[in-house]
């Protein structure tokens, strides 16, 4: 968990460095040998103003979004606080190929500025909620348009994130 907010910190601080345009950053995150953590990457996607994206290397069951200073509207369905995020993938000319719907948990101790997508949070208002999840992060890791997610916040302008594929 010390890893994950580690990476989330580094995105804050990023967002408020100030970026022209949405650019990724790739941040080392080192394990503990004593606490049984294993060193890993993040992959972070921030646009000024609007928030960010972060993924993991090697993990395909979840991903965050983050807002700066804005809180994102939320709601409690199935015992469970969150959000319904509309994603978009699009191709490389800009067309949407397809619309799907994600549920998105809240990070309680975020004040409401990071939503998590995490495979075993099913909730029934969403259908392949698991298969979802992989395939944004597919879209994100190896698509050739980009991804687009969508979901409210609170007494502001809806979280709108273009996030183009991640290139090494």
């Amino acid at each position: 968990m010390k890893k994950v907010l580690l990476s989330i910190m580094m995105l804050m601080a990023a967002m408020t460095a100030g970026a022209q345009d949405g650019r990724w950053e790739r941040h080392a995150v080192e394990g503990d040998e004593l606490k049984g953590t294993e060193s890993t990457t993040s992959y972070v996607y921030v646009q000024e103003g609007m928030g960010g994206f972060v993924f993991w290397q090697n993990d395909d069951s979840r991903f965050c979004i983050v807002s700066p200073k804005v809180m994102f509207n939320t709601m409690v369905s199935n015992g469970d606080t969150g959000t319904l995020a509309i994603v978009g993938f699009y191709d490389s000319d800009g067309n949407m190929k397809e619309k799907i719907n994600l549920w998105m948990t809240l990070e309680t101790n975020s004040g409401y500025h990071r939503l998590f997508a995490i495979d075993r949070y099913n909730n029934p208002l969403i259908k392949n909620h698991k298969k979802n999840i992989k395939k944004v992060l597919e879209a994100v890791k190896q698509g050739d348009g980009y991804v687009r997610i969508l979901t409210g916040r609170y007494q502001t302008d809806d979280f709108d994130l273009k996030i183009p594929p991640f290139k090494e």
